[in-house]
């Protein structure tokens, strides 16, 4: 058994290469010794991801502010706190903050991915969230 105190976990930047604006992440998890991984992901204003995918199945609960999440060819949706959202193996899809708020979410997943970057978020798409906040 092994305990972590998430609070003497350190917050890592996100590169350029995932996001847009400023996300930061911190790894919750035991390491690769858990065959999951675990992070909560914090998202200033504004800040989102590119479409991506990952391998296996991703799971993001809510944990502060609201955000957004959209699978590609669908319907763009809100998330608040406590909401879970599961995206399935190869789902492309983009998730972050809206223009508004600040967006603090956990991750899950099974193995230590870091996803597949398909391309950038327009700004077009990413504009959508506002049509959701009417």
């Amino acid at each position: 058994m092994k305990t972590i105190n998430p609070k003497t976990i350190k917050k890592d930047l996100v590169t350029d290469k995932y996001v847009v604006g400023h996300v930061m992440t911190k790894l919750l998890d035991a390491g690769k010794e858990s065959g999951i991984h675990i992070s909560e992901s914090f998202f200033d204003v504004g800040s989102h991801t590119h479409w991506h995918t990952h391998p296996n199945t991703q799971i993001l609960i809510g944990k502060s502010g609201s955000g957004f999440v959209q699978k590609k060819g669908e319907k763009l949706k809100h998330i608040e706190v406590g909401d879970i959202v599961i995206i399935h193996a190869n789902d492309i899809h983009w998730h972050g903050a809206g223009k508004y708020d600040t967006f603090v979410h956990i991750a899950i997943q099974i193995g230590d991915d870091e996803g597949n970057i398909i391309m950038p978020l327009t700004e077009s798409e990413y504009n959508e969230v506002d049509n959701l906040n009417k």
